[in-house]
């Protein structure tokens, strides 16, 4: 079961996921799961409709005394693995943290703009328009990087 919230999972308003280890383990490997390529699927509340099943593939999941780590992506984007597994119990409890959280509200917000700064803004993007693709694709690529770095460094 897994909720936003530990006060919605408390309050019973859980929703169904599941993950699966890798092939061929059986039930005498849960007392310890073996690390690697985990997969599976979860529920997302749409407003107004049924829940939309989330597949995830490919999950990198990493046991260590108790502990889980791992991360993977979805469609909501790139995320990181953090928990423990009761060998006891069978139960896996573990916080999943999105890299990608868009923390800019600013964005969909449309200024008026003073006459200099929309000239300068020109500007550049006319300069931006003569560098060949490859290399906007790498600078994109670093400021990706750099973005992913500070993110997963926040949430260690």
């Amino acid at each position: 079961t897994w909720a936003d919230t530990e006060e919605e999972l408390a309050a019973g308003k859980g929703r169904k996921f599941k993950y699966g280890g890798p092939e061929d383990v059986d039930d005498a490997a849960l007392a310890a799961p073996p690390d690697g390529k985990w997969h599976g699927y979860f529920f997302n509340p749409v407003e107004d409709k049924d829940d939309q099943k989330v597949k995830e593939k490919g999950i990198k999941v990493t046991f260590s005394s108790g502990g889980v780590s791992g991360g993977g992506s979805n469609e909501f984007g790139e995320f990181t693995l953090k928990g423990k597994y009761d060998a006891a119990a069978k139960t896996l409890e573990c916080r999943k943290a999105y890299l990608y959280a868009d923390d800019d509200e600013d964005d969909d917000v449309i200024e008026d703009a003073a006459a200099e700064d929309v000239k300068e803004e020109i500007a550049g993007l006319e300069g931006d328009a003569e560098i060949p693709i490859e290399e906007l694709r790498a600078r994109m690529a670093a400021f990706e990087e750099e973005e992913r770095q500070a993110k997963k460094a926040r949430v260690e």
